[in-house]
């Protein structure tokens, strides 16, 4: 199964791009709850293979706590995140929080938390220091919450997954959200980070460098589904609860304008870095 998992990854990210594309030209209702269920095994097998099975299911219950707490705060209190509330679209809740959205935190969650020890140069290495676990955990949290930044406005105001109370400066979305993200993410990154650091067999082994580009393929298709609906889905006019319009068209443009500069750089960079983690000789054939 060791062998044959690489290639069970490459099909679980060609599902999830095909699956981004439909989204992208279609209103499938279902989407928002295919997307986390084909990304949650793909987690879960690449990370079994890249930090180890017992903390890649640690990782999953670690998150799963922390983002319920937070999620149930904040539904009931405001924080962290603001006054909002789910619709019933997501289906079965816990603490009035929809279970379909663990795991997403989840997958995107490994995903980002992978892509930062790529920009920190820690893939095949243990990690250095207890400086370097703040490091990763923090940018993590920066890389996880840039997707919040696309999708948040997208899920809430056009797709009505969950309503915000308080009438945000963002398309609706409170700035509050944002940071309560960092701190929801970084709660769960810095201990899972630490236990990397503590056990010291981070990655003993080398896989196949292909399987290694997947997670920030993974992470630039999201941006890119937003381009499409941009160009393709009808341009409508959606109210806030405060009364105020927008239209679709405008909230796309300006997610794939953010996505621009925050997810695509993020995402292309790690792919080159994954580059020259596998060709060192030829780039220093190229430098001489």
């Amino acid at each position: 199964m060791k062998n044959k998992a690489p290639l069970f990854l490459l099909f679980i990210t060609t599902g999830y791009v095909a699956c981004s594309f439909f989204r992208g030209y279609t209103d499938y209702n279902l989407s928002s709850v295919l997307t986390p269920l084909i990304l949650l095994p793909f987690a879960l097998i690449h990370g079994g293979i890249y930090c180890g099975t017992k903390k890649i299911i640690y990782f999953f219950i670690l998150v799963f706590v922390v983002s319920v707490f937070y999620e149930g705060v904040s539904v009931s209190t405001g924080f962290p995140f603001g006054n909002y509330y789910y619709s019933e679209r997501l289906g079965v809740k816990l603490f009035d929080v929809p279970l379909a959205i663990m795991p997403t935190y989840f997958s995107l969650g490994y995903v980002s938390w992978f892509i930062s020890n790529v920009l920190s140069q820690q893939v095949f290495k243990e990690i250095e220091s207890k400086f370097k676990v703040f490091i990763i955990s923090i940018v993590a949290s920066f890389i996880m919450t840039s997707w919040v930044l696309i999708m948040d406005p997208v899920n809430s105001l056009v797709k009505s997954l969950w309503f915000w109370t308080d009438d945000g400066v963002y398309f609706g979305v409170p700035l509050t959200n944002f940071l309560g993200w960092i701190l929801c993410v970084f709660t769960f990154y810095l201990p899972f980070t630490f236990w990397c650091y503590k056990d010291k067999v981070h990655l003993k082994t080398k896989p196949a460098y292909g399987y290694l580009y997947l997670p920030s393929i993974i992470y630039i298709t999201i941006m890119a589904k937003y381009i499409l609906c941009f160009f393709f889905k009808e341009d409508v006019i959606v109210t806030l609860q405060s009364g105020r319009m927008f239209s679709t068209n405008e909230i796309y443009g300006t997610v794939v304008l953010i996505g621009f500069f925050t997810m695509l750089p993020i995402g292309v960079h790690s792919l080159y870095k994954i580059y020259t983690y596998s060709c060192p000789n030829e780039l220093m054939t190229k430098k001489t």
